[in-house]
């Protein structure tokens, strides 16, 4: 039951911090790559869209790739197919990556 407290925990807070961060990467100007599922439905994904300076990656997933601190696995690890998110806060790294497309 403690496992499962850490992850809803985690994922309440996730929406939230997502925005947080990207406020961050733009007000420093920085890059930082976000390992999130492809949450279309979310508020923060068009903004995860313009942030992207390179192609995002899918991860292949396997026992062990989301554990908590004391190594409890997520319930719904091998279900959650969880992308690698490479977003940047200068702009004209994006649009650029943005005009390749």
């Amino acid at each position: 039951m403690e496992e499962l407290r850490f992850w809803e925990k985690l994922l309440q807070n996730l929406p939230p911090q997502v925005i947080l961060e990207f406020r961050k990467v733009r007000r420093d100007r920085c890059s930082m790559v976000l390992i999130a599922q492809r949450w279309e439905s979310q508020p923060w994904f068009p903004i995860l869209q313009e942030m992207l300076y390179k192609t995002p990656v899918t991860l292949r997933t396997h026992r062990g790739l989301l554990t908590d601190p004391q190594g409890n696995h997520h319930p719904l690890e091998g279900i959650l197919n969880l992308t690698a998110w490479p977003v940047s806060g200068n702009a004209s790294r994006a649009r650029a990556y943005q005009m390749r497309r």
